[in-house]
């Protein structure tokens, strides 16, 4: 079946081309995601053109205060976020960027962002278990966190993984080895990653480690408070909405950001209570002179 593509669409700035801030999670810079940027002398309004004869190519000369457009997969639900240089978001595999991966996967692209050239790809096995806990085709739908060269982000797979920003035209080195086993999956043989794939850092399988189950997808867009990592784990129903297969497991967990070990996990008894899924994103707010971190339960 023929999935059309979606496209990513980089905005010009006027003042001469003026730079603006990183845009490094979602809710932009503050941590109480207050979707505020500082930046001036946007367009008010953009027309994205129209595509050649008989492609999904879009002709830029029919474009007006658009920089460059990037193809995405057939299915989009997180938020681009910009940082050094590079603009991260995540979608389907229905557009293929590497030959090696032609099945159903869940990827996170990064692009250039002076020019939108496709720079690598994290692209995720599905779960065995399917649309129970992986939906097809839904793709990557949390937002990525970058800080310090480094990307965090929620998986299909209800892991939170730590990516190396440059991919694996890195010079760091990585303590993961097993990219190959990861990227094959469960029960298949290993793929090898090549130069367009991500160098992942660390690993957190909230499933494995934590007994959760995801209701259709693991979402949440992380957030950091100084060495820890505060995540919402995807825990909800199975397919009847009725019944909730671990309601001992953890809506809400902290990981240390440098190597993924669990610091702590909520004690709000939120799993019995659960309506859908635990699907929410955190923020941090300060109350009284004291951070806090707050979530909500569903």
């Amino acid at each position: 079946m023929k999935r059309t593509t979606l496209t990513l669409i980089a905005f010009t700035l006027g003042a001469a081309g003026l730079q603006a801030d990183d845009w490094p999670q979602w809710g932009g810079n503050d941590p109480g995601r207050n979707m505020y940027s500082l930046a001036r002398w946007l367009p008010e309004t953009f027309d994205p053109g129209t595509f050649k004869p008989a492609t999904e190519e879009v002709d830029l000369s029919t474009t007006n205060n658009v920089k460059w457009v990037a193809k995405l997969g057939s299915q989009t639900y997180g938020n681009p976020v910009v940082a050094n240089g590079r603009v991260f978001i995540g979608t389907n595999n229905a557009l293929p960027r590497d030959p090696k991966y032609q099945d159903d996967r869940s990827c996170l692209y990064a692009f250039s962002e002076a020019t939108g050239e496709f720079q690598w790809q994290l692209a995720v096995p599905k779960l065995a278990s399917g649309k129970v806990n992986d939906w097809e085709y839904l793709g990557i739908v949390s937002t990525p966190r970058v800080e310090s060269g480094k990307v965090y982000l929620v998986t299909n797979r209800c892991e939170v993984v730590c990516l190396d920003a440059g991919g694996m035209s890195s010079a760091i080195a990585s303590p993961f080895k097993d990219e190959a086993k990861y990227l094959g999956g469960p029960g298949h043989p290993p793929i090898e990653p090549g130069p367009t794939d991500a160098k992942i850092i660390w690993r957190y399988d909230m499933m494995a480690e934590l007994g959760v189950f995801p209701h259709n997808a693991a979402r949440c867009s992380i957030i950091i408070l100084g060495n820890a990592l505060f995540s919402g784990t995807s825990n909800g129903m199975d397919w009847t909405h009725v019944n909730i297969p671990s309601p001992l497991s953890p809506s809400f967990i902290s990981l240390d950001k440098n190597t993924g070990k669990l610091l702590g996990k909520d004690d709000a008894k939120i799993g019995p209570k659960i309506k859908h899924s635990q699907w929410g994103s955190p923020s941090i707010g300060d109350v009284g002179g004291r951070k806090q971190v707050f979530l909500r339960g569903w």
